[in-house]
């Protein structure tokens, strides 16, 4: 019985994910997307080309507490993009085509939509590449009506094994490590909602998820470089040059995360202003305390984060500092010499204005001379070894 009711069962499959964006940004896609044309300084035939692999036939603004917009591919994809970057691709499947049209929506929403909309914005601030190398998992939420939504209609082969439920009196939402099965008895309302939500909360905890992993990361990259104790003078520049790209990162990393409460408190507001009853709502709002938690959670990590990068940075540039100094001090002593010998030839030689052989090998050997010591100093300089002091916590406490 329960294999037939799996075979019968019709759904809507939805991937979707979230990247933060703004009501300017929905202007500009809206104007790719429906025109294939942009206001910035972008090639008009890329431009061209990745709109018509779109295959979009309709595109429409919607207004509401969030506007989106609203699109239909030629193969029967819905796309909503809303103004704070949440996106969602629907199309109706069953069981028996559940593999193949999942395919068909990952391979439109990554290798066609995702790419053109990364074009859009490909001038400003770049994504960090520690992230971009990050691999993405954007979730699948299937929803579907029926008398009995306590009952999982679909098989653990289709869905993976279910390690979380969640029910109240009209919906029961599984999860599995693939997808996110939401069933409702017939006329329940803002389903599409309630897949958004779903969305929204499983992308926010990813990309918090990621910012943690980074955070460790590059702290142990730090703390590789603080268990050298002492680093020689000619490696210098290349270890600044890797704190600084972790600089570059943590900075857009930062700015990403004091946006994101914003965005969240946003989504809670909507799910209170929704016409539903009481135990439905704890399907929509339950989550975003524990977000906004987490998110500062993660927040306080990021500042000892760049405290303990910026220290680092610091002895660095301190050890450049005196590696300057010094080069500037052999340069003293050099003119010093070359002074004291314009001098002594003063004294010594008569015929100083007439060139001789003698008088240019005298000033050739003198070059050389200084030369060698300027380069010896320089090479013993470079292989001298600096101790590199950071403030670490009292072990006495």
């Amino acid at each position: 019985m329960a294999k037939q009711l799996e075979e019968a069962a019709d759904f809507v499959m939805t991937y979707g994910g979230w990247y933060q964006r703004t009501t300017l940004h929905l202007v500009e896609i809206f104007e790719f997307c429906a025109h294939g044309t942009s206001k910035l300084a972008l090639e008009k035939k890329e431009l061209s080309r990745l709109h018509r692999q779109l295959r979009l036939k309709d595109v429409v603004r919607r207004p509401g507490t969030l506007e989106f917009l609203a699109m239909e591919t030629t193969d029967g994809i819905t796309i909503r993009y809303f103004e704070d970057g949440l996106y969602v691709f629907e199309m109706p499947s069953t069981v028996a085509r559940f593999a193949k049209d999942r395919i068909l929506l990952e391979k439109y929403a990554q290798d066609i939509f995702t790419p053109a909309i990364a074009y859009i914005f490909s001038h400003g601030a770049p994504t960090p590449k520690i992230l971009a190398n990050i691999p993405v998992k954007h979730p699948i939420v299937l929803r579907y009506s029926t008398k009995e939504p306590g009952e999982l209609l679909l098989s653990k082969k289709s869905v993976g094994t279910v390690y979380s439920v969640l029910s109240v009196d009209a919906v029961t939402v599984h999860k599995t490590d693939e997808c996110i099965i939401i069933a409702s008895k017939p006329g329940t309302p803002h389903m599409e909602e309630l897949v958004e939500s779903h969305i929204f909360f499983r992308e926010f905890k990813s990309q918090l998820e990621k910012y943690l992993s980074i955070h460790r990361t590059i702290w142990e990259k730090i703390s590789d470089i603080k268990e050298r104790k002492q680093i020689r003078v000619k490696d210098l520049s290349q270890i600044r040059g890797v704190l600084d790209g972790y600089q570059k990162t943590v900075t857009l990393i930062g700015s990403r995360m004091q946006q994101m409460a914003s965005y969240s408190k946003t989504r809670a507001v909507l799910a209170q202003k929704l016409d539903i009853d009481t135990s439905l709502r704890e399907l929509f709002a339950f989550k975003f305390e524990t977000l906004n938690d987490t998110l500062e959670y993660v927040k306080e990590l990021w500042k000892m984060t760049i405290a303990y990068l910026q220290s680092a940075i610091t002895n660095v540039s301190d050890i450049q500092g005196q590696g300057t100094q010094r080069g500037i001090q052999a340069l003293q002593v050099l003119t010093t010499v070359g002074a004291l010998n314009i001098l002594v030839t003063l004294f010594v030689r008569k015929d100083l204005l007439i060139p001789t052989g003698y008088g240019s090998l005298y000033v050739l050997g003198i070059l050389i001379l200084s030369w060698s010591v300027m380069m010896t100093i320089k090479y013993i300089f470079q292989q001298k070894a600096y101790s590199l002091t950071f403030n670490d916590r009292n072990e006495d406490l």
